[in-house]
């Protein structure tokens, strides 16, 4: 009796690890023009605990528009960005306290977009698919299904049932990264580089208190961001809500969020604002990839801005010099070394037509 009871508990140990391991193999990395779904969720996870003073949550606006490395490189201020395509707000949400389970963030900025878009099924699997399996991931996916959002629940708990027609498809990275579990670490923290540069004509909008017109938020994205406002409130953990430029953002949508900043007390660093966007330097000509996308001429220079912004609002720590915090030395090595290559890339393209 013994004996077939450890043969059981020994082939399920072995299928499970096996399963595991396919599991990861099969499931899309997401590697294409610059855009790193699963080295961000997966570098993340490499951070040491209690490591992360700051925390970028969003969607692709904030991927290739922050650049925690540089900010450290700047400051010694630790972040780290968060950020998938089309991030819904309830994903934020749960990775917020994903994240808090094992790090201790003094700051969250939340980048708004996601509460005016709709998010697509491959979005909602680059945002989750990597998440740990975990009370929180369990719960994110019931939200979702409950509120009509996933094609097929189950295949987010297990993503071998939605890739398991992969195999012809498979590449070297799918087996080194599993197998030799390298490529976990990320030494840009979650920052996407995109160098292409389109041209088009945009300087911010002008707003004033005569324009009062408010965009109608779903009733399940404002929850999700007041549920998210009010976790970090209550776990003394300071917010700040933020948009990135874009062509489309009208002034209705401004006041929306505003109103909702405004109502809990905090600040809304929105990046339309002429004001703002002169301020940050911002040249449409040359420091976007698109309408709604910062290339990394613009995210270095929003970055610059949202640093002076923390060192002025903050008393975070630099913790340059401190030997607990040496691996950000190297990957500021390896970050400057891509920069260079990054222009390179640029020069190389040219730029192209709206």
């Amino acid at each position: 009796m013994k004996k077939n009871i450890v043969k059981t508990v020994l082939f399920s140990a072995v299928f499970a690890v096996c399963f595991a391991v396919v599991q990861i193999i099969l499931m899309p990395k997401w590697q294409d023009e610059g855009w790193e779904h699963a080295k961000i969720v997966k570098g993340y996870y490499d951070e040491p605990d209690d490591s992360i003073d700051v925390l970028f949550l969003g969607s692709s606006q904030f991927m290739c528009g922050i650049i925690p490395t540089e900010i450290y490189k700047q400051t010694g201020i630790t972040s780290y960005n968060l950020s998938t395509s089309e991030q819904e707000l309830a994903i934020s949400y749960y990775w917020l306290q994903e994240v808090c389970k094992n790090q201790n963030p003094q700051v969250v900025i939340l980048e708004t977009q996601m509460l005016f878009q709709e998010t697509d099924e491959l979005r909602y699997h680059q945002g989750i698919d990597y998440m740990k399996l975990s009370a929180n991931k369990l719960a994110l996916i019931q939200v979702l299904s409950d509120e009509g959002l996933l094609e097929d629940k189950l295949s987010y708990v297990f993503p071998l049932l939605n890739y398991h027609s992969r195999w012809s498809e498979l590449e070297t990275d799918d087996f080194v990264d599993t197998i030799w579990n390298e490529g976990n670490h990320y030494f840009t923290k979650g920052f996407s580089f995109q160098t292409l540069v389109i041209p088009f004509e945009y300087s911010g909008i002008e707003y004033s208190d005569t324009d009062t017109d408010l965009y109608e938020i779903s009733a399940f994205k404002e929850k999700y961001l007041r549920l998210l406002i009010e976790y970090c409130q209550e776990n003394h953990i300071s917010i700040i809500l933020a948009k990135t430029p874009r062509n489309d953002w009208t002034v209705d949508k401004h006041n929306a969020v505003a109103g909702i900043a405004s109502e809990y007390g905090i600040d809304f660093l929105d990046y339309n604002m002429s004001d703002l966007y002169t301020e940050v330097q911002l040249d449409s000509t040359t420091d976007f990839r698109d309408g709604g996308h910062l290339n990394v001429d613009g995210a270095m220079k929003l970055t610059g801005h949202i640093t002076q912004y923390l060192q002025e609002h903050f008393s975070l720590v630099d913790h340059r010099g401190d030997a607990d915090y040496s691996g950000w030395e190297t990957d500021v090595a390896l970050y400057e070394a891509y920069l260079l290559n990054a222009a390179a890339d640029t020069a190389d393209e040219g730029t192209a037509d709206e």
